[in-house]
């Protein structure tokens, strides 16, 4: 596989994110014509199965999206390579999941973030968790798999608020999922809000700045109790989830050669699975 960045910059404006200070202010794009050719040249050059557009919303502008998916139809670059993409949840509408399909993409990962709409306001992420479940019902119902980012560490945040999340996840089955700690990083409106000038105050040591991520929290729990509840409740669900659907999306040879090189671990979900089938076999 490899990763392909066809677009830079973003339009939105969240409280955590940092890509508008990294590309500046707008969206440049390369020209479908161009990302055919690139695509093109990468196949022909090195054995790629499977290529990961890095753009921060693929989707921004859907002209160009179906543009790039028709090229890929009509030059039959669509039966080479495998595709993915990150788009928000307010982009995704069935035509454009049909088109993307017959083109070859394979996965669409959305910023859900949070499954409460306070956490969204909050950051000024301008989607709504009703939003994200459609978005997420739509790629499975299209037999596109779907990956949802999420976030913990959210003002206020209590352990509630993380029972809720595993709740959601249950409840709308992405095929994956990652939760990460939501970072106060420096240029940001979280920053500005809540950052007390530390870099502006502190020397830049190695120590200093990892002590800052660590100390710094928004929530109501501290960050050592959500790091235990996380490795407690979250981490096994997301083990067994990531397993499952490995076996469900790969081919049995690659699942082979997978677990041959992860014996100790795959061999324990295994027992498992069979354990599992036995019991309940009546």
């Amino acid at each position: 596989t490899t990763s392909l960045l066809t677009s830079r910059g973003c339009t939105q404006r969240c409280d955590f994110c940092s890509e508008s200070l990294t590309y500046g202010e707008g969206v440049r794009f390369h020209s479908p014509a161009y990302v055919i050719e690139w695509i093109q040249s990468v196949l022909t050059d090195y054995p790629v199965e499977g290529i990961y557009f890095h753009d921060n919303d693929f989707l921004l502008k859907e002209s160009r999206a179906r543009e790039i998916c028709e090229k890929l139809l009509s030059t039959g670059l669509y039966k080479k390579f495998k595709w993915a993409i990150q788009a928000r949840a307010d982009r995704i509408n069935t035509d454009i999941l049909k088109l993307l399909k017959r083109a070859g993409c394979v996965l669409i990962e959305i910023g859900v973030e949070s499954s409460s709409q306070v956490h969204l306001n909050g950051v000024h992420k301008e989607t709504t968790v009703n939003m994200n479940e459609k978005a997420i019902a739509l790629c499975k119902k299209e037999g596109i798999s779907v990956h949802a980012y999420m976030m913990t560490g959210f003002k206020g945040e209590t352990i509630e608020d993380l029972r809720e999340k595993m709740r959601w996840l249950k409840k709308t089955k992405p095929d994956s999922f990652v939760w990460i700690p939501l970072m106060i990083h420096p240029g940001t409106m979280l920053y500005e809000k809540h950052g007390r000038r530390f870099f502006e105050e502190n020397e830049w040591g190695k120590e200093v700045i990892e002590n800052y991520y660590k100390k710094i929290s928004l929530t109501a729990i501290s960050n050592e109790e959500r790091y235990q509840w996380i490795n407690k409740h979250f981490l096994p669900y997301l083990v067994w989830q990531t397993r499952l659907n490995t076996l469900k999306r790969n081919l049995p040879f690659r699942i082979i050669l997978y677990i041959f090189s992860k014996r100790k671990k795959w061999k324990e979900f295994l027992f498992q699975i069979f354990k599992y089938i036995r019991e309940n076999a009546t």
